[in-house]
């Protein structure tokens, strides 16, 4: 049987363990706390960044803006943009010859510039392959003046073509113009 002595000798090693149990659960629970403290602080932290970001993003956007104004550029880029999106952009012939009879509406003048070819007439025979471009625009001298280096791609059932295109293009007194219209073609 056991005695008063060995009772508490048990008592004191169970108390003692549960003390060592309770103390690493203590410090744990405290080094969970300090570890979320330390990342509630980097997420704060980063999304002081992230805010930072964006207004100098904002402020860098609208000084853009206001030096694309200075120079003349909204316009002409706003024009260039959607005489691309229909001259390059079609996956029938006649969504093409759609396109091409918008662009005659929206700019008459290019319908007798010499440079560009929108009268819808190179219509091919048979399926139409899908048109996309991709565009990298640059200022030029010139005020209202951009010119641009587009890449068309053309996917046919069993070949890619790609037309390298260089465009310069301008906005004045309320008209779209090209000055210049070259294509480089190039078979994948």
């Amino acid at each position: 049987m056991l005695n008063n002595a060995d009772n508490s000798r048990i008592r004191f090693v169970v108390i003692l363990i549960l003390f060592m149990v309770m103390m690493f659960v203590l410090i744990g629970l405290f080094n969970t706390y300090k570890e979320n403290e330390d990342l509630r602080s980097d997420i704060k932290s980063e999304k002081q960044k992230i805010s930072n970001t964006k207004n100098h993003n904002k402020t860098v956007s609208d000084r853009e803006k206001e030096q694309n104004e200075k120079l003349g550029l909204t316009d002409v880029e706003n024009a260039s943009d959607d005489f691309n999106e229909k001259f390059y952009v079609w996956s029938n012939w006649q969504e093409f010859s759609d396109n091409m009879k918008s662009l005659r509406q929206t700019y008459p003048n290019l319908d007798s510039n010499d440079n560009v070819d929108i009268s819808g007439k190179a219509v091919g025979t048979g399926d139409s392959p899908i048109s996309n471009y991709e565009s990298t625009s640059y200022t030029t001298t010139n005020k209202d003046e951009l010119s641009e280096i587009i890449t068309q791609e053309k996917k046919y059932d069993d070949h890619t073509t790609e037309t390298l295109w260089h465009k310069v293009s301008n906005y004045k007194k309320g008209k779209y113009d090209i000055s210049e219209f070259e294509k480089y073609d190039k078979i994948l």
